[in-house]
């Protein structure tokens, strides 16, 4: 949709839409038309709603309200522009969670939802709306709730520069015993300091969050406090020029990233996938890290509607089932077959739910081989000196097999692959003992990148980023 306007005799589409509130003349965040009995915002802009930071991440477990109180949830959430400058801004609030033991679904509404995004650079905060209002409940289980669009006027801009730094201050209540979907692995630290992304529980009717419409860190007045949570709110929005890359991943805890510990925060960072994205600032790339630890729970990214919901915000997958685990089946061949055939409908889908809108670009999926093992099969000492077991993953197979029902996959299910252990292995050569084993420190388990390790397999992905 767009809202024309005669200038000088030549119709020429608007930009802006100012309406009188008050007395005083305000910008329009949204137009809003009539489509199938209800109101929706039509926007002003044409272009392709995509992730656009560097820090999106999915929810991945639940974590318990409290028992005592109605509890509100205050959130600082950083972000970072991602792979090209922005002409607009959309929030988007999910209250379903990754699948952990089966469960993805969350009962508890979150209501009074309230947003305000506060532009770092500027030290400035405006409040961002939903349907026209301020607030918004976010029903149980619902999949996406979007915002209004955000226009970089609010800020006095005329558009969000790639690598400026905002930040989501949010809060949201729920009942005695209330849940919410929450992932506590997104605090990431792109300088020596914290990173700027907090989050508290607090009884309302005795703690106030004072600054949740200011800027800097959470200050609050009266009883301080009870406890920290967090809800990873993603930020999407249009790019000014063309469709620039932008990666969805899934992974198991590889991918996940909560053994990336650079950083203050909580429980660590957000891992291996921020890290490739946002590598030293200059010019960090835009994606969706919707990962969950232990391979098999990976399995509830096939849910129809949540690929839908996922997919179409990308245009690369960084796909990676089995990159760690499977499903601890015995026998080699059944778990391979598990793979292909859990591949053939996954890659299907994703395929499916790409965007279609004009201008796209074309969906590609590279899928992750499998780096050093160690996970199960025989003992042997790395180059570090560490005894750990064999170049298996897991009980279900090995390195070898797998790699390459991977690499049978290009050309069909898959556009190309990714091989991380390129830059971690004690050897290139697939015939040497060494190719099965950690450079020295590059892991501490045997399994997952260590501090060390992180660093240049996170480097090699982003170059690989880098030329697709």
């Amino acid at each position: 949709m767009s809202i024309k306007v005669k200038a000088g005799g030549i119709w020429k589409d608007a930009t802006s839409v100012y309406f009188k509130r008050g007395g005083v003349w305000q910008q329009a965040q949204g137009v809003y038309m009539k489509s199938g009995g209800a109101w929706v915002n039509g926007g002003l802009r044409t272009g392709i709603l995509r992730y656009a930071s560097s820090f999106n991440r999915l929810p991945t477990k639940q974590q318990a309200g409290s028992a005592s109180f109605a509890a509100r949830v205050g959130n600082l959430y950083q972000h970072v522009i991602g792979s090209g400058d922005v002409d607009g801004i959309v929030a988007r609030i999910t209250n379903r969670l990754g699948a952990v033991s089966g469960v993805t679904n969350n009962t508890t509404v979150l209501s009074n939802f309230t947003l305000y995004l506060e532009h770092q650079e500027l030290n400035q905060t405006v409040q961002m709306y939903f349907g026209g209002a301020t607030s918004t409940t976010i029903a149980s289980s619902v999949l996406e709730v979007l915002s209004d669009v955000l226009l970089p006027s609010a800020f006095g801009l005329s558009k969000f520069t790639r690598g400026h730094r905002v930040r989501y201050r949010f809060s949201f209540d729920i009942p005695i015993n209330g849940t919410w979907p929450v992932n506590n692995y997104y605090d990431w630290s792109y300088t020596t300091g914290a990173f700027g992304s907090r989050a508290q529980i607090y009884d309302p009717t005795v703690t106030t969050w004072t600054n949740i419409a200011g800027t800097g860190a959470m200050t609050f007045s009266g009883t301080a406090p009870t406890g920290t949570a967090a809800l990873p709110v993603a930020l999407m929005g249009t790019f000014v020029s063309g469709d620039p890359i932008v990666i969805l991943t899934g992974k198991d805890s590889l991918g996940e990233g909560y053994y990336d510990t650079l950083g203050a925060g909580l429980n660590g960072g957000t891992g291996q996938f921020a890290r490739a994205l946002y590598g030293d600032g200059s010019a960090p790339i835009a994606g969706m890290n919707a990962s969950v630890f232990g391979c098999t729970n990976l399995l509830w990214f096939n849910g129809a509607a949540t690929m839908n919901t996922l997919v179409k915000y990308a245009n690369v997958i960084d796909y990676g089932l089995g990159t760690n685990s499977f499903d601890g089946t015995a026998n080699n061949s059944t778990a391979l077959a598990q793979v292909i055939t859990y591949d053939q409908s996954v890659l299907t889908a994703m395929r499916s739910n790409a965007s279609a809108a004009t201008g796209a670009r074309a969906l590609k999926i590279y899928g992750e081989l499998l780096g050093p093992r160690s996970a199960a099969g025989g003992d042997y000492t790395t180059l570090a000196g560490q005894t750990v077991f064999g170049p298996k993953w897991d009980v279900g197979g090995d390195v070898a097999s797998y790699n390459a029902t991977r690499l049978s996959q290009v050309g069909t299910y898959l556009d190309g692959t990714f091989d991380p252990g390129s830059v971690l292995r004690g050897s290139s050569d697939p015939a040497n003992a060494n190719f099965y084993k950690w450079l020295p420190n590059y892991s501490n388990d045997g399994t997952h990148y260590s501090s060390t390790g992180v660093v240049p397999w996170a480097t090699a992905k982003r170059t690989f980023y880098n030329t697709l």
